[in-house]
Order: structure tokens, then C-alpha cells, then sequence
């Protein structure tokens, strides 16, 4: 397994057989893990002003770490780069997703029942935490009606704009 940086056309053409290619196609940071052979098996990018992660692991390779290199790999490159946080939604019953970026140090920011979404947060320097703890004092002074448009604005980014491929 080789893992491989940005935009490269040579595997480009690979990522238009991944679920939710928008998604990686407009990353302002891209990690691909590759077999030999060139095929991809998972991806990883942040996009958007927001600083929007989505993850994707082929299913037969789930369960092989795959997704914790690719994810270290992407929030190192964060880092490199000075983003202030990453933002990310997962569905409530995606235990494992949950699991996996709560111990790479990614907090819930608010749990929205109606859409069943988390919308989580990584910190990544003084400005993220002040991010973060900003967006949680909102979360206690504002109705749930305003987080519920939040989300579906999160949930629209991060996944029904992708499905339009």
C-alpha cells in the first residue's frame, strides 16, 4: 500500500469508480492509498472554506487500519498547511466511522436526532479551539431549528452533492 498526494492525473481516472467523486475532485488536500497495482483503495480529502473531511475505504479492504494511516496522513498535511480545524458529518448509527475520528481527537460539535448527523471538529491550533468553543456556547443559545439548517447545509456539502457525479 502506497499512499499518494494531490490531484495527480495518473490516478484521477482511478477516483470516478469511488462513491461521492465530487467530493474528492474539488479537495484542496487529497491522500489516496493505492495498491501495486494502481488501484485505489480509499481516500481522504478536506475541502471547502469549512475545511470539510470525507473518508472513503473500499469495502474489502475496511477493517485493515487503512483508514487510520489515510486519516493521520490527511490531518498531518492539515497541519502542514495551518488549517485551523476540520469539520466532518457522520450518521449516528456509523459507529465505527464515530469511533475512528473520535480517537484521532475529533469532537461532536452538536448531534442533530431529526437528520441523525454529528457534526464533529478537529482543532488544529488556537484558532480551532476557538472555533470549537464558539460553536458549542451557539449550540447552547440557539434553538435546535437553526442547527437543523446547519446541518442539512453540512449534510448537502458533504454528501448529496457528492451523489451528483
Amino acid at each position: 500500500m502506497k499512499f499518494v498526494f494531490g490531484l495527480r492525473e495518473a490516478f484521477r481516472s482511478g477516483l470516478l469508480d469511488i462513491p461521492w467523486v465530487n467530493a474528492f475532485l474539488a479537495s484542496k488536500i487529497l491522500v489516496a492509498g493505492m495498491k501495486d497495482d494502481g488501484g485505489i483503495v480509499a481516500v481522504c480529502g478536506i475541502r471547502s472554506v469549512l475545511n470539510i473531511l470525507t473518508l472513503y475505504v473500499c469495502k474489502e479492504w475496511r477493517g485493515r487500519r487503512i483508514g487510520s494511516q489515510i486519516l493521520k496522513k490527511t490531518i498531518d498535511m492539515a497541519r502542514e498547511r495551518h488549517l485551523g480545524f476540520i469539520l466532518l458529518g457522520v450518521f449516528y448509527d456509523n459507529i465505527r466511522a464515530f469511533r475512528l475520528y473520535s480517537k484521532f481527537g475529533f469532537k461532536e460539535v452538536v448531534y442533530l436526532r431529526k437528520s441523525g448527523l454529528r457534526v464533529m471538529m478537529l482543532p488544529l491550533d488556537f484558532v480551532g479551539d476557538v472555533t470549537y468553543v464558539s460553536l458549542r456556547g451557539i449550540i447552547s443559545l440557539l434553538p435546535n431549528v437553526f442547527w437543523a439548517y446547519a446541518a442539512h447545509w453540512v449534510h448537502n456539502v458533504t454528501v448529496r452533492n457528492i451523489g451528483n457525479t
